[in-house]
């Protein structure tokens, strides 16, 4: 559940970051991260190899990835902030990233949150994204997400694709993975655009894609 992380599964994570990383370098310089969900803060410090990074602030719901986030920032010597908070709580971690990272060029980073903290709610998610935009109007924004596929299609294609492990563990730890239309429409009405869009470990049935997973940069 959200209370537990497990320090490492960033590792899981490396073949996605290459292609945030690629994505930010188009959109200008990049001077700060926010990380919403730092875990083991493995993309903060993969982007700081690739740019110059000046500070990293990170957010996470688990007392054990703050304490190991920011020793493994400190011993990179890459200036950090890391704080332990509700991911979700905008208001809350927004006011204290907006004082650590003044006249920084920002980006921002959902790295697997929001089926977190989505209660399955798409109306809880819209308003989230909307109050990031507020405090950060300039900022892009990074977001990977899983992807619940239809169960007759994973049926048809399990030899294929990882998710149905992955769709497993998240339903027996209550967090709702949502469909790709779900994140779609949620993105189309929040005050975001969509600026690139990368599907990974399709399923092609009836014409229709079913990404695994898909890595939105807005701005």
């Amino acid at each position: 559940d959200r209370y537990e992380n497990i320090l490492g599964s960033g590792k899981t994570h490396l073949r996605y970051f290459i292609h945030a990383i690629q994505s930010l370098k188009k959109l200008g310089p990049i001077s700060s991260l926010i990380d919403i969900g730092i875990g083991n803060a493995d993309f903060a410090i993969n982007l700081s190899k690739q740019n110059k990074i000046n500070k990293i602030f990170g957010v996470d719901f688990s007392k054990v990835s703050v304490k190991e986030s920011s020793r493994s920032l400190k011993k990179l010597k890459i200036k950090n902030k890391v704080i332990f908070c509700d991911g979700g709580n905008v208001d809350k971690w927004a006011k204290k990233a907006t004082n650590f990272l003044k006249n920084e060029n920002v980006a921002i980073s959902l790295w697997f949150l929001i089926h977190e903290i989505s209660n399955n709610s798409e109306k809880k998610i819209i308003n989230f994204l909307n109050k990031i935009k507020f405090y950060f109007p300039n900022s892009p924004l990074i977001i990977c997400e899983l992807v619940n596929i239809p169960s007759n299609v994973l049926s048809k294609n399990k030899e294929f694709t990882y998710i149905p492990e992955y769709l497993l563990f998240h339903q027996l730890s209550s967090q709702n993975v949502l469909t790709l239309e779900q994140l779609n429409t949620i993105i189309k009405k929040s005050k975001y655009k969509v600026k690139s869009k990368i599907y990974f470990d399709e399923i092609k049935e009836k014409q229709k894609t079913f990404p695994s997973c898909v890595l939105y940069t807005l701005n």
